[in-house]
């Protein structure tokens, strides 16, 4: 059994070129980002304050997506830490609700647009600081790879394809992509959100880190190679079983 994970359009998602987000940036004009999250923080009434970093949300409000460890986690990180907090997505009352409540306790902290919308994610990704991914189980874990490609630091859980494209960020060698906890537990989830805070207090750290993630390869000329592969690998291994038993190639099974 092979996986192979999902592909991104390289030509869609650039940030060099994107019409939907306020300034265009690369690797090579990695300072031109924080017009962005200036823009981003007017787009949600937070304080416009680019030293403050950004926790961020995107997706359906769904048990799914380890909601209920951000209601655990995010009030006492609110709380004791000078952090901003985004969310943006529709589905479960119950979690439309806490947010609406946080954003009333936390005005200009926290910001909300609780429905669907097809281009904020861009100006999301362009901007924000964290990409908070703490889900229950996530099959493809394409947000994470479209956040990556905006510079946006993603920390998930380890569960399928966030497992699989999200690699820890190893101060000491200065490599991995984000941060990531294994347990579907509140205190696993705060202990890699508290990682996350001391690296990005760490400037020239956490520019490495974004820089990381922005030349992680996700493209679909990557993802185009591993499935040739996989159709080769399998033409080799019929045409083997076809040498034991070549009366295996007449045979028709219903």
């Amino acid at each position: 059994m092979f996986g192979i994970l999902n592909g991104l359009d390289y030509t869609d998602f650039n940030p060099a070129i994107d019409p939907l987000i306020k300034k265009h940036f690369s690797l090579a004009h990695l300072n031109e980002r924080v017009e962005n999250k200036v823009d981003l923080q007017k787009e949600f009434n937070l304080v416009a304050d680019p030293n403050i970093p950004i926790l961020s949300m995107i997706g359906r409000l769904d048990t799914q997506k380890g909601l209920d460890l951000v209601m655990d986690v995010l009030p006492f990180v609110l709380d004791e830490y000078n952090v901003q907090f985004v969310v943006m997505g529709g589905g479960d009352p119950q979690y439309r609700d806490f947010f609406l409540e946080l954003e009333k306790k936390y005005r200009k902290r926290v910001g909300t647009h609780l429905m669907p919308n097809f281009t904020l994610p861009r100006k999301i990704f362009a901007g924000t600081d964290l990409l908070v991914l703490p889900s229950r189980w996530e099959p493809g874990g394409i947000v994470a790879v479209e956040g990556m490609r905006y510079g946006a630091v993603p920390l998930v859980r380890q569960t399928g394809g966030l497992a699989d494209s999200v690699e820890e960020y190893d101060i000491a060698t200065g490599k991995g992509t984000g941060f990531t906890f294994e347990h579907f537990h509140s205190l696993a989830f705060m202990g890699a959100l508290t990682r996350a805070l001391v690296v990005y207090e760490q400037p020239k750290l956490w520019r490495k880190l974004i820089r990381n993630c922005m030349q992680a390869d996700f493209s679909w000329k990557k993802a185009a190679k591993q499935y040739e592969d996989v159709y080769l690998r399998a033409i080799d291994f019929r045409g083997k079983q076809l040498k034991k038993n070549p009366n295996e190639a007449y045979r028709v099974e219903y």
